[in-house]
């Protein structure tokens, strides 16, 4: 269970999803390295 400003990372291409007990708000980022098409 994540708290108020821990995150996570998740590595490229894999599968995921989340679930919440309650409403929130979430930035997700995607950082691409130079040697993927």
């Amino acid at each position: 269970m994540l708290k108020l400003g821990e995150g996570i990372i998740i590595p490229a291409h894999a599968r995921h999803s989340f679930n919440a007990n309650v409403q929130f708000k979430m930035i997700s980022t995607i950082v691409k390295s130079g040697y993927e098409d």
